[in-house]
């Protein structure tokens, strides 16, 4: 742990970012050190200053949880845009949650629904999801978008195909885009596999025989 940290001290002063980000761990986790949030938060910002998005993504971590600075929202949503705009999934992800109305923010379905179809673009199965169940059930005609519902839900399934909820989603984002057939076809499969235990499929199963799309409240 000792030469761990000596290499992480020599690579930040020479200007690397990982070095300096891996030293802001080091002693927020306090591995071989006494646990230091201050010394944390100024590493992790010195590595974050040198427009490494990985680090910004930890940055926006310590502003929204109050970790070595007064807690700040607003620079945490800063941090984490950058991060996720750079390709950093984590930051697509929590943006997407913080949009869904936490951490003191109102509700935006359609900035949730579009980073939650970013991290899906990144590789997060469970944010493609997400993100089609949004655009496919909203009861926000503006964040609705079949098309896109279909083509993200696609993706969750294809990753994970026994997954009965990324199933259910697709029939959802297929009822949105006008195709009850393949929504009957793929929620038909679901209720019978899931052998009466989850009565909101056939309820959903129901919308679409009758020619209609769902609607989350």
């Amino acid at each position: 742990q000792a030469e761990a940290r000596r290499h992480f001290e020599s690579a930040c002063d020479a200007g690397y970012a990982d070095g300096c980000r891996n030293l802001g761990l080091v002693y927020f986790n306090a591995i071989g050190v006494e646990a230091d949030e201050n010394r944390a938060f100024e590493l992790v910002r010195r590595a974050c200053d040198l427009r490494h998005p990985l680090s910004c993504d930890t940055l926006s971590y310590f502003y929204g949880a109050g970790v070595g600075a007064p807690q700040d929202l607003d620079e945490s949503l800063r941090l984490m845009r950058y991060a996720c705009t750079e390709g950093i999934i984590t930051s697509c992800h929590n943006l997407g949650v913080v949009y869904q109305g936490e951490q003191a923010l109102e509700r935006d379905v359609v900035q949730s629904a579009r980073f939650h179809a970013m991290a899906c673009d990144l590789g997060g199965a469970g944010n493609c999801n997400i993100a089609a169940w949004l655009y496919a059930t909203s009861t926000d005609e503006a964040a609705r978008n079949g098309a896109e519902a279909v083509r993200l839900a696609r993706a969750a399934v294809d990753a994970e195909p026994l997954n009965m909820e990324y199933r259910d989603t697709l029939a959802a984002a297929y009822a949105e885009a006008g195709d009850f057939e393949s929504a009957i076809r793929e929620q038909s499969v679901i209720v019978e596999a899931s052998r009466g235990a989850r009565p909101e499929f056939q309820a959903r199963l129901s919308f679409y025989l009758a020619g209609r799309p769902f609607r989350e409240d």
